[in-house]
């Protein structure tokens, strides 16, 4: 099994979301717990092509979308364009539908984007609905498994692989 391996670049981007997302919750974690489960699920599932830029492109996914920080300000910092790519890439774009925010990712061809997604959907799917309501917990999971099957095509995932 492969997991995140907690070099310099990762510990600082781990310090880093833990910061951004202070006071934000997923559920009844802290927000950061979820990019974390992002991070090791895609090295777990993807391997070695999980690479650190993925890995801590997973850490950073949800930065630009649920906190104060830009692209300008994660540059600023350091990260690169691949990185900055991937996180720009699986950040929503207001005015588009779901599953066009899914094929715009796609068209790029971004494989770390896509992977991070796929590993973020994978995470949202499998993450605890308990205490939803049916329909919604229904529509929601039917909604991450038609984004996974979409990017697994791209990736060359085998869905059963998965779940």
């Amino acid at each position: 099994m492969q997991t995140i391996k907690h070099n310099e670049k990762i510990w600082e981007a781990t310090q880093f979301i833990m910061s951004a997302h202070l006071g934000q919750w997923y559920g009844n974690e802290p927000y950061w717990t979820h990019p974390f489960d992002v991070a090791t699920f895609g090295k777990e599932f993807f391997g070695q092509e999980f690479d650190e830029d993925a890995t801590i492109a997973a850490l950073m996914h949800d930065i630009i979308e649920d906190t104060k920080h830009t692209r300008e300000t994660l540059s600023d910092l350091g990260y690169s364009d691949i990185i900055l790519d991937a996180v720009e890439l699986v950040t929503k774009v207001k005015g588009l539908a779901y599953f066009e925010n899914i094929q715009r990712i796609i068209d790029s061809g971004n494989r770390t984007a896509m992977m991070v997604k796929f590993a973020d959907n994978y995470k949202n799917y499998t993450g605890d609905k308990s205490d939803w309501e049916p329909a919604r917990r229904e529509k929601s999971n039917a909604k991450y498994l038609k984004s996974m099957k979409m990017l697994a095509k791209e990736l060359d995932v085998e869905m059963s692989d998965v779940i």
